[in-house]
């Protein structure tokens, strides 16, 4: 009878342990210092309006103004034309005009339209 009221403190702590890391994880994320990652993917698929691009759009431009790392640096190409870490689900280069707001698919030499899948993988700070 003593040996599992051990076995059973013992499992409730492991238990207790065990929600704690799975509630503090994605906190964890938001705490540490950009410089942590070395690469972070961000990926959306668009579905519903074209609004959602020009968001996306704009999400790089603030990136950018909070001090992460420039998806200017990633390219060779000169501004305003951000290029090599944003590209389609046929893993084409995306530009991004801040002129017109519009993402191009560098693959198709078209304007991107809703549905389309888009990956941005931002290289890390070290």
């Amino acid at each position: 009878m003593f040996m599992m009221r051990i076995i059973m403190k013992k499992t409730n702590i492991t238990v207790l342990i065990a929600a704690l890391v799975i509630v503090a994880a994605p906190w964890l994320t938001v705490l540490l210092p950009w410089d942590f990652f070395s690469n972070l993917r961000i990926q959306a698929k668009y579905e519903n309006t074209e609004s959602q691009m020009q968001e996306m759009a704009d999400s790089i431009i603030r990136m950018e103004s909070d001090g992460h790392p420039q998806l200017g640096e990633l390219s060779e190409l000169n501004p305003p034309y951000f290029e090599g870490s944003l590209t389609d689900s046929w893993n084409s280069p995306i530009h991004y005009s801040p002129t017109t707001r519009t993402l191009t698919s560098a693959g198709a030499d078209q304007t991107l339209s809703t549905g389309d899948d888009l990956s941005l993988v931002v290289a890390g700070k070290r």
